[in-house]
């Protein structure tokens, strides 16, 4: 298969057309300037790029919904974290990211992301799925987190301050995953935490919403009153609700005690 390594004309390029690179076969590397304003769709579906390079101040008016499709991604290199979100959408920028591709910043490997309201307002779907070497995310600030952000990705720690949404699936099968510290969540939506590690997890008091299956997997979860939607979230579907608090109890786990919000045993 040919290789081949493209470099675009950062005085001159603006669009890149649909299907610009569709099935173009093996490439070594893409670098995508910050001249571009927009990019149309399918313009990278079945390119089988290793290296895709987003220059500083990478910001287009405008991606369509379906625009990557990197099987073969190895590396993602950005000079600034900010530059990596391109614009504030819900544009699934990623899909189909192979199983080995790695964040680097500034030419060092990512391990821990801190994404505040400076980077963006909203973490575009399916942003990180599958990314692989982040260890610790920390997010601040940010209104929503979009759909399978963190899906299948390699997070082990991970907090998040005073963020309005956490869209479905944000980090479903983060298998790794096991540290949740949550402040300020308003909503938590479908499978937002499902098929984690996360054992036990408490919840603030500004949730509202919690939609089917957020925490299907988590054994453990404290909240307190307040919530004015509470779909099928819990492990079993299952719930008891105490004093200003809720304990979640199944009957495959009989053997946890009830405790209060502040940790003290109930008689």
């Amino acid at each position: 298969m040919m290789r081949r390594t493209f470099e675009m004309d950062e005085k001159n390029l603006e669009t890149i057309e649909q299907y610009a690179f569709y099935n173009t076969g093996e490439i070594e590397e893409i670098a995508l300037p910050a001249t571009i304003k927009s990019i149309e769709t399918y313009a990278f579906v079945s390119c089988y790029v290793k290296k895709l390079v987003i220059e500083e101040g990478f910001a287009p008016e405008y991606i369509a919904s379906i625009v990557f499709s990197l099987n073969n991604l190895e590396e993602i290199h950005v000079k600034k974290l900010k530059d990596l979100f391109g614009i504030e959408t819900s544009t699934s920028l990623f899909v189909y990211n192979s199983d080995n591709a790695r964040l680097y910043i500034d030419g060092e490997l990512a391990t821990e992301l801190v994404i505040t309201e400076q980077d963006c307002a909203y973490i575009p779907d399916y942003l990180f799925d599958k990314i692989q070497g982040i260890e610790k995310v920390t997010i601040s600030g940010v209104k929503e987190i979009g759909r399978y952000a963190f899906y299948r990705s390699s997070v082990k720690e991970v907090i998040i301050n005073n963020v309005d949404v956490i869209g479905d699936s944000a980090f479903e099968n983060a298998k790794m995953l096991s540290k949740l510290t949550l402040n300020g969540v308003i909503e938590i939506h479908v499978n937002a935490f499902a098929y984690t590690s996360i054992y036990s997890v408490v919840l603030p008091d500004t949730v509202k919403v919690i939609k089917d299956g957020a925490f299907s997997t988590v054994t453990d979860v404290v909240l307190v009153d307040g919530i004015e939607e509470l779909g099928n979230a819990f492990a079993d579907g299952k719930k008891t609700v105490y004093n200003n608090g809720v304990y979640l109890g199944t009957a495959t786990n009989p053997f946890f005690a009830l405790v209060d919000v502040e940790n003290n045993p109930v008689t």
